[in-house]
């Protein structure tokens, strides 16, 4: 499912630049369990949210399949 390859993407770039679930929910403005949540493909994110993520995360390609 894309929601769960969209959040490996999200989670494995959050380690990759040393924050916690909480650092990047803070900058995000969205609540640590909602980070969690998209991270397990467990939450339908708006492209708003997406795209702050990918902003912060320095995320350039999202695969849509």
């Amino acid at each position: 499912m894309i929601f769960v390859k969209i959040g490996k993407i999200i989670r494995n770039k959050r380690l990759e630049k040393g924050l916690s679930q909480s650092d990047l929910a803070r900058v995000v403005r969205m609540k640590q369990p909602d980070v969690s949540k998209i991270e397990f493909g467990k939450m339908n994110i708006t492209l708003g949210t997406l795209i702050r993520l990918c902003k912060i995360l320095d995320i350039k390609n999202v695969p849509l399949k």
